[in-house]
C-alpha cells in the first residue's frame, strides 16, 4: 500500500528465521506454530537431533542455531532437565497445555519415544556436562573454538567453531534415567521482516524524491531500516513502542499542528507516578516476575473444587457439551466463560482457547494473564457460576435453557444501538457478524436481507463505476483488484443480458428488436463494428482472463502438490468458459442469418418503446407510421441451433460450468467488496442465489427452443413473402 503511493522500501531481503518454532505433533504442517521462547535454551535446554545427539551450541545465534539444523537430522527435540523446566515452569506448562511439548517422567521414557538407546541420551549429557566442569576450573583451556570468541571444552557431535561457554542447570549422564524432562520438537520458523518502508527519525515514510511523504507514518514490522539484517532479541516489541510513541506524536502535530498539546504518560495510566506504577503491576512486567514461581497463583487458589460449587450454577458436565468452535465455554477460577465470539479475536490465536474447550482452564490461564484481564477485556463472557448444574440468574436477566443466563449489555438504549445496531440492550450471541438478528414474525430475516441487498447493489455500482472513473493508467501487479472489478462487470452484463434474452419467449418481434437495439447503439462503437457495451465487455473480458491467468501462475500452480488440484478449480471452469465463450460468439455474434433473409420489425423512434413497457414490447412498435426495418433474424438462428440436441446439451452443460465458476469466484470476490463485516455471509448467500437463477434462465433457452415450434410474430404481414423461418 506504502509503495503504491511512491513510498521506498528498504532491506526487504533480510528476512528473520527463528530456529525454535514449536511443533504440534498432531498437526505438523501447520502453517503457523507457536514460537519457544529463547528463555528456554537459556535456562539450560538443550537440542537433540533424530539420533539424541547435540550438534550445536544452544546459546549462538537464531541464524547460526538454524543453519546447524539444516546440517543435521531431524526431527529436533529441545529438552529441559528438571532444574531447568523448574525455573521456567509456567512456559512448560503453557506449552504442555498447548499441545507442543510432551512431559516425560524420566529420560528412559523420552529415549523410548525417540527410538534411540538410552545410553545414547546418557553419553551426550555426560559430554554436556564434563565440558561444563572443566569450563569451571579452567575457562580458556579448551581445544575447541568458542561462540563467540576463545576457547571451549564443547565438543559435540558435528559441531565446529563454536563450542559453548555458559553452562546451567547441567546434570551427569548417569542422572538421565530417571530424570523428568519436559520437551518439546521444534523446527527453523519464519520469525520477523527486517525490511519494510523506509522511515525517518519522525517514523514519516519516505518517498521516491527522498522526502518525507506528508500525513503517512509507519512503526513497527512494517518499518524497515531500523535493524539492519538481523534483529536482535527483544527489539520487536521495544521497536514497535517506540516508533509507535514517535509516530503517534508526529501524526498528531500533523493533523493539529499548533493546537497539539503533549500528554504525560503517568497522567493517562492513573494520576501521577504512583498510579502508573500500580497499573503496570496488572499489565505485565512486575506479575510476570512471579509466574515461573513453582506456587499456584493466588487467583487459581481461590477457584472453587471442580464439580463445586453447591447448589445453582453450571455444572462441569454441562460445560463439557461446548467443545467445539462453533460453541466453546471454558471455565476460569469457578466462572463460565461462553468465549465462542471471541475466538477469532483472541491475540493468542484460537487454538490457544480451543485447547481447553469444554473445560477447565484456571491453572493455564493464571499462569499467562494478570488476575484482571476477563473484568477488563472480556466481562459480558461470563455466563455463570460452576456448580450443581442448577443455573443461579445474574443481575440483569434470566436464565438461559441449558442452564447458561441470559447476559445484559452495560449502558443505556441509545449507546447499545449506535454499539450494536439494536435497541433491547440484550448482548446477542452472534452480534460481532449478524448485524440484524431478529426476524419477527418471518421465518427469515428479511430486514437484514434487504440491506444486505442495499450494500451489495451500492458495492456494485461502485465498483462499476471504479472501473470507468478510477482507472489512471495500465500496470500489472500481483493483487486481485483487476479481477474483482472485471467480474462485478461481468456478472451485471450476465444478468442484463439473461433479462434481455427472455424476451425469445415473446417471438421474434422482440427477440430480434432487442438484437436490433445494441445495433442502434453502433454509433457509440469509435467508428468500429461493434458499439460501446461490447467494447466494454470484450476488455472486461480480456483483463478477466489474463488477470486470472497471471495469478494462477504466479500463486496456484506452486500449491497443486501441497493442496491437491482443487486449488485449480477457478482456473479450469474459467477456462471451460473460454472455450464456450468464443464458439457462442461465433454461432451468435457472427451467425449466418442471411440464409433465412432480413426479418423486418418496426423500430421504436427512442431505441426504447415507452409506451409498450406494461406488456413488455421493448424493442419494436406496431405503429404504422413508422417504416419497417429489416434486422438480423437471430430468433430464427437460435431455433435452428438449439433444436440439434447435442448443441443444446453443449449449451447446458456450459451453463452448469458457468454457474460453479461464478460461484466459487463470488465467495473470494465478496470479503473484499467492503460489504459491512455482518452483511457478507448474506451477501454472498444472495450472490450463489443470483447465479443459481441466471444460469436457470439461461437453461431455459434451449429447452424452450426443443419443446416448442417457432412463433411467426405479431406482425408476420410485414414480412417478405415465403420467408424461411
Amino acid at each position: 500500500m506504502g509503495e503504491a503511493i511512491g513510498a521506498k522500501s528498504i532491506d526487504l531481503e533480510w528476512v528473520q528465521v527463528h530456529p525454535t518454532g514449536l511443533v504440534k505433533p498432531d498437526d505438523a504442517d501447520a502453517k503457523i506454530k507457536f514460537l519457544a521462547a529463547e528463555a528456554l535454551r537459556g535456562v539450560g535446554g538443550i537440542i537433540l537431533n533424530a539420533e539424541g545427539k547435540r550438534f550445536c551450541n544452544e546459546l549462538g545465534r537464531r541464524d547460526y542455531v538454524t543453519g546447524e539444523m539444516w546440517k543435521s537430522k531431524p526431527p529436533f527435540r529441545l529438552c529441559l532437565n528438571k532444574a531447568a523446566s523448574d525455573e521456567i515452569i509456567w512456559h512448560c506448562k503453557h506449552y504442555t497445555g498447548r499441545g507442543v511439548m510432551k512431559f516425560y517422567s524420566s529420560g528412559e521414557d523420552l529415549a523410548k519415544d525417540m527410538g534411540v538407546a538410552l545410553e545414547v541420551i546418557e553419553q551426550t549429557h555426560e559430554q554436556h556436562y564434563q565440558a561444563a566442569k572443566k569450563t569451571e576450573t579452567d575457562p580458556d583451556g579448551g581445544s575447541w573454538p568458542a561462540y563467540p570468541s576463545g576457547k571451549s571444552w564443547d565438543e559435540p557431535s558435528g559441531m565446529t567453531g563454536s563450542g559453548k561457554k555458559f553452562y546451567h542447570n547441567i546434570i551427569p549422564g548417569s542422572a538421565v534415567k530417571s530424570e523428568p524432562f519436559y520437551v518439546a520438537i521444534i523446527t527453523p520458523v519464519i520469525h520477523y521482516c527486517m525490511g519494510g518502508l523506509l522511515i525517518d527519525t519522525d517514523s514519516a515514510c519516505i518517498g521516491s524524491n527522498n522526502l518525507a511523504i506528508p500525513g503517512l507514518y509507519a512503526a513497527g514490522e512494517v518499518a524497515g531500516g531500523v535493524h539492519g539484517n538481523n534483529r536482535l532479541g527483544g527489539n520487536s516489541l521495544l521497536d514497535c513502542v517506540v516508533f509507535g510513541r514517535v509516530a503517534g506524536k508526529a501524526a498528531a502535530k500533523y493533523m493539529l499542528g499548533a493546537d497539539m498539546k503533549d500528554v504525560d504518560l503517568r497522567e493517562v495510566t492513573g494520576g501521577g507516578l504512583t498510579g502508573a506504577v500500580e497499573s503496570s503491576k496488572l499489565a505485565g512486567g512486575s506479575y510476570e516476575d512471579k509466574m515461573n514461581s513453582a506456587a499456584v497463583p493466588a487467583a487459581a487458589a481461590a477457584a472453587p473444587a471442580a464439580g463445586g460449587g453447591g447448589g445453582g450454577g453450571i455444572s462441569l458436565a454441562d460445560v463439557a457439551k461446548h467443545n467445539s468452535k462453533a460453541d466453546c465455554w471454558v471455565v476460569v477460577d469457578g466462572q463460565v466463560l461462553d468465549v465462542t465470539s471471541f475466538l477469532s479475536e483472541h491475540p493468542g490465536g484460537e487454538l490457544a482457547i480451543l485447547t481447553f474447550a469444554g473445560k477447565d482452564a484456571t491453572e493455564e490461564f493464571n499462569m499467562i494473564h494478570p488476575p484482571d484481564v476477563i473484568g477488563k477485556y472480556a466481562p459480558d463472557s461470563v455466563i455463570g457460576n460452576v456448580g450443581s448444574g442448577v443455573a443461579a440468574p445474574v443481575a440483569g436477566g434470566a436464565a438461559k435453557a441449558g442452564g447458561a443466563p441470559a447476559r445484559k449489555d452495560k449502558g443505556g438504549a441509545l449507546s447499545n444501538h449506535q454499539a450494536w445496531g439494536h435497541l433491547d440492550g440484550d448482548t446477542h450471541p452472534n452480534w460481532r457478524t449478524d448485524i440484524d438478528d431478529n426476524p419477527g414474525v418471518f421465518i427469515l430475516n428479511i430486514k437484514s436481507y434487504f440491506n444486505a441487498t442495499w450494500f451489495l447493489v451500492l458495492a456494485m455500482l461502485y465498483e462499476v463505476g471504479a472501473t470507468i472513473f478510477s482507472a489512471k493508467n495500465i500496470k500489472i501487479s500481483n493483487d486481485r483488484l483487476g479481477l474483482t472489478r472485471s467480474a462485478i462487470l461481468l456478472v451485471l452484463f450476465i444478468v442484463i443480458h439473461a433479462v434481455g434474452n427472455l424476451h425469445v419467449f415473446k417471438g421474434p418481434d422482440d427477440f430480434n428488436g432487442y438484437g436490433y437495439f445494441y445495433v442502434r447503439l453502433y454509433w457509440t462503437g469509435f467508428g468500429l463494428p461493434a458499439n460501446i457495451v461490447e467494447e466494454y465487455i470484450l476488455l472486461s473480458v480480456l483483463l478477466h482472463v489474463f488477470v486470472g491467468l497471471k495469478r494462477t501462475w504466479d500463486m496456484k500452480l506452486a500449491l497443486v502438490n501441497s493442496q491437491g488440484i482443487n486449488v485449480l478449480n477457478l482456473a479450469i471452469t474459467g477456462l471451460m468458459l473460454l472455450t464456450f465463450m468464443t464458439i457462442h460468439l461465433f454461432q451468435f455474434r457472427f451467425g449466418d442469418t442471411d440464409q433465412f433473409g432480413p426479418y423486418y420489425i418496426r423500430p421504436p423512434p427512442y431505441l426504447i418503446n415507452f409506451w409498450g413497457i406494461l406488456s413488455l414490447n421493448l424493442f419494436w412498435t406496431d405503429a404504422s407510421y413508422v417504416e419497417p426495418v429489416g434486422v438480423r433474424d437471430i430468433y430464427a438462428l437460435e431455433f435452428q441451433i438449439f433444436k440439434n440436441p447435442l448443441w443444446s446439451f453443449f449449451y447446458i452443460f456450459s451453463v452448469g460450468v458457468f454457474m460453479i465458476h461464478a460461484c466459487l469466484g463470488w465467495k473470494k470476490v465478496t470479503p473484499v467488496l467492503g460489504i459491512p463485516r455482518g452483511h457478507i455471509a448474506r451477501v454472498e448467500i444472495l450472490g450463489y442465489a443470483i447465479m443459481i437463477i441466471m444460469g436457470l434462465v439461461y437453461i431455459s433457452f434451449p429447452l424452450y427452443v426443443m419443446a416448442t415450434k417457432p412463433f411467426s410474430g405479431y406482425e408476420d404481414s410485414i414480412q417478405i413473402p415465403g420467408r424461411v423461418e
